[in-house]
């Protein structure tokens, strides 16, 4: 009994490697046929860019323009890429990856809290009536009712403009 048992698994043994040969045998076919395909292609991109080349050469040797839109043309070919970055230079030390330091921190909690940057103080320019002298409200009244009909009075073209006119 031992003994078939034994024979059984050398018979499944031998059939599962003639399986895994057939597979291999496929699996290169496969690969030899995909090969050739390839191969075929390449063949026949070369031909093209054979043909492409004689025919740019013959153009070019039709006029110096077209030799030397050929020249610039297989320079642009084989030109690398462009890269938008390569003027970009990256920040120098250590990244902090997020972290803020104590001052930015503080900063973020003082506007978290209400509280604003302060700039340098802000001056409201205006007339000198608004400036607080002392004296009642009547006066200042006065004094630039005063100023305004000062100001209305029209005055000699010589006043304005002297050098033109009176030289």
């Amino acid at each position: 009994r031992v003994q078939k048992l034994q024979e059984k698994n050398l018979v499944r043994e031998e059939a599962a490697k003639k399986a895994r040969a057939a597979e291999d045998a496929k699996a290169k076919a496969k690969r030899a046929k995909e090969a050739k395909a390839i191969a075929a292609v390449a063949a026949k991109a070369a031909d093209e860019a054979a043909k492409e080349a004689a025919e740019s050469a013959t153009f070019a040797s039709c006029s110096t323009w077209a030799r030397e839109d050929a020249q610039v043309e297989a320079r642009l070919s084989t030109a690398r890429p462009v890269n938008p970055f390569a003027r970009y230079n990256p920040p120098s030390g250590p990244q902090r990856d997020g972290q803020l330091t104590a001052a930015e921190r503080q900063a973020v909690a003082n506007y978290k809290a209400g509280a604003r940057p302060v700039a340098a103080p802000q001056h409201v320019v205006g007339p000198m009536s608004w400036a607080a002298t002392p004296g009642t409200a009547g006066e200042e009244e006065e004094k630039s009712t005063v100023a305004e009909e000062e100001e209305e009075s029209p005055r000699e073209p010589e006043d304005r403009l002297p050098s033109l006119h009176r030289a």
